[in-house]
């Protein structure tokens, strides 16, 4: 409203209209001042405020119409006094315009005087600046745009006129050639036809050397009254070929279809016996290895060697229920501080685990570094437990990815083959789930016939599996193990048990005991033991559980039994001895020690199941269309 008034003021004052320029300059000149106004008075009436902003606008306005009336006016040069290059330039010139030289870059720091514009003023003046340019391009391109239209249709039309000059040329040229043949026939005289049946001369001939009739009509004339044996019979017609002729082979049509496989990961298929480093946590899987090693190994390999793979997905990990963690406590309760290890936690105590597995890569991102490098993140689905009536029965547990995509997926080419998986389970800090061995060195073997004389003079009161008929044999392993490692109904394999060279019993029934032990169905494990050293008389205690600590170094299994079904109770001999010299076998085994022997919990193994999903040719859909025609034989 303020702007219409002072705009209707000037008009009054000069007694004509403004230009546009003259408008749009007016327009800055009072929005500027109604900022500065508002910004300097803030609190002011309205009415104050108009007031301030005529009385800037109206000297401003004065002093800027006065600048445009006293430059001098540039005088127009005559267009047809130019030469061709000063007017080639002007023309240039006016077609791209002039680009204004860009304003300086305001400065939007804080001012410690109260004078000038603000830095918002400024900036919305930027603004506009930018606007305005971007407007101008705008408008420039739309006006390039144009010209080449222009130019499009005015070549098209110089074209179309091109064509029908030359069309009328080319109408009237045969229109004089029609008339000119017409002339020249109305010019010619029609011969006389009697004069040829007279035998008269022709034109051109001399009388008496006229060209009869008959010479006429048996010459070359082509007639069928001709010389047979020197007339030339007319080119045959070749008939262009067809499409229908020629025979198209079309290429073979190749169709793929997918394959799904289920791949079991056991770890308890790995090199246990010479490989100390890995665990059931930790452990690699090669795929269709080569069978040329010697002997049979025990590293997990999958005989298949998948080809074209175009995805492997995570399904399930199964893992063992055991204490991964134990929780020690203290019992004062009487004279002598004992500790207790009843309390330990397993995997469950965790919200999630991943599963890193280095050759495939991950798809799972978040805050957690450890979560991003991980391939899957499993998470509890169910459990089920061995119903032994033991409260050391143990379990596994179902961890899958629940909701999550838990998969490799090769596009839109496939990969190749599969080399080996390096899998490893993971707490999620990134730590392994358990770095202990779930593998022991055996370095010694008893029989419960003899445990009281070996060594001579060991107390047996504190064990129950101390008997004269030697139901059970006493494995001792190299190191002591937790009782959560190995426990009492835990299944163990044994391997690779071997006697040293110095041995002097019977080899028959050694044999047969280390095939015994080293069957394939593992043994249960009845108890697990320790040993204690009086230090006054260093005689050997022999205790049934573990220690104070939870810490144990002897196995307790059944021996092999007589069959049961003959009603026998007794234990069996080894290598066909009688009772006494089987007794005396039992003997030598005190105080002998192992080369080699390893075990295995079976009972606390892991299982990773995958899906591989590969791409191979379908052989049912290799067709070969050939498309066959037959020509026309007219």
């Amino acid at each position: 409203m303020l702007d219409k008034l002072v705009y209707q003021d000037f008009q009054r004052r000069l007694g004509s209209d403004l230009t546009e320029k003259q408008k749009q300059r007016l327009l800055r000149t009072v929005r500027h001042y109604m900022n500065e106004v508002s910004q300097a008075f803030p609190t002011a009436p309205l009415q104050e405020k108009n007031s301030q902003v005529l009385a800037a606008v109206g000297p401003d306005f004065l002093s800027y119409l006065n600048r445009a009336a006293s430059a001098p006016p540039v005088a127009e040069q005559d267009v047809s006094r130019m030469d061709v290059a000063t007017r080639f330039n002007q023309l240039q010139t006016e077609r791209n315009g002039t680009k204004s030289t860009p304003p300086p870059p305001p400065n939007f720091r804080i001012s410690l005087q109260e004078e000038g514009p603000s830095p918002m003023s400024q900036f919305e003046i930027a603004r506009k600046q930018r606007e305005e340019e971007i407007k101008r391009g705008e408008q420039l391109l739309s006006d390039t745009m144009r010209a080449d239209q222009d130019f499009t249709s005015a070549s098209r039309r110089a074209n179309q006129q091109e064509q029908l000059v030359l069309a009328d040329r080319e109408r009237s040229r045969q229109m004089a050639q029609r008339e000119a043949a017409s002339e020249m026939a109305s010019r010619l005289v029609t011969p006389d036809p009697r004069r040829i049946f007279m035998k008269d001369v022709l034109e051109g001939n001399p009388a008496g050397q006229g060209t009869p009739l008959e010479s006429i009509l048996n010459g070359s004339s082509g007639l069928g009254d001709a010389n047979m044996t020197l007339a030339l019979p007319t080119a045959p017609r070749i008939k262009a070929p067809q499409q229908a002729d020629t025979l198209i082979r079309q290429e073979d049509i190749l169709a793929y279809k997918e394959n799904e496989y289920n791949l079991h990961v056991y770890s308890a298929d790995r090199d246990w016996l010479t490989n100390k480093n890995q665990n059931r946590y930790n452990f690699t899987v090669n795929f269709d290895p080569a069978n040329n090693g010697p002997g049979f190994g025990y590293a997990p390999a999958a005989n298949v060697k998948f080809k074209n793979i175009t995805r492997i997905e995570l399904v399930k990990t199964i893992l063992p229920i055991e204490g991964i963690d134990v929780i020690m406590t203290r019992n004062l309760s009487s004279s002598v501080a004992s500790f207790g290890t009843a309390l330990n936690t397993n995997v469950l105590s965790f919200p999630y685990l991943n599963i890193y597995i280095p050759e495939l890569d991950t798809n799972n991102f978040g805050t957690d570094y450890n979560l991003q490098q991980a391939f899957g993140v499993v998470q509890y689905d169910a459990n089920w437990v061995s119903d032994n009536n033991s409260a050391s029965k143990g379990g596994f547990l179902a961890m899958i990815p629940k909701f999550l995509k838990c998969q490799k997926v090769y596009t839109p080419t496939p990969l190749a083959t599969l080399q080996k998986m390096s899998i490893r389970i993971q707490r999620p800090d990134g730590c392994i789930v358990s770095d202990t061995l779930d593998t022991l060195d055996i370095s010694g073997l008893k029989s419960s016939y003899n445990l009281g004389a070996c060594p001579s003079g060991a107390n047996t009161t504190n064990t129950t599996y101390a008997d004269p008929s030697g139901d059970y044999i006493w494995i001792q392993t190299g190191t002591w193990f937790s009782r959560f490692m190995v426990n009492q109904g835990d299944r163990i394999q044994l391997k690779g048990i071997t006697f040293p060279s110095s041995y002097s019993g019977n080899t028959g029934a050694r044999d047969d005991l280390i095939n015994f032990l080293q069957r394939a169905e593992g043994h249960l494990v009845v108890s697990i033991a320790y040993t204690t050293k009086q230090t006054t008389s260093s005689t050997v205690f022999y205790n049934d559980g573990p220690n104070m600590v939870g810490y144990a170094n002897y196995i307790i299994i059944r021996t092999r039994m007589k069959d049961p079904t003959t009603g026998s109770t007794q234990p069996d001999t080894y290598g066909l001895l009688s009772t006494s010299a089987n007794n005396t076998f039992l003997d030598t085994l005190c105080g002998t020690g192992l080369t080699n022997g390893r075990l295995i919990n079976l009972s606390h193994q892991v299982t990773l199941v995958f899906r591989v999903i590969t791409r191979d040719l379908d052989a049912t859909a290799r067709l070969r269309p050939d498309n066959i025609g037959f020509g026309s034989t007219s």
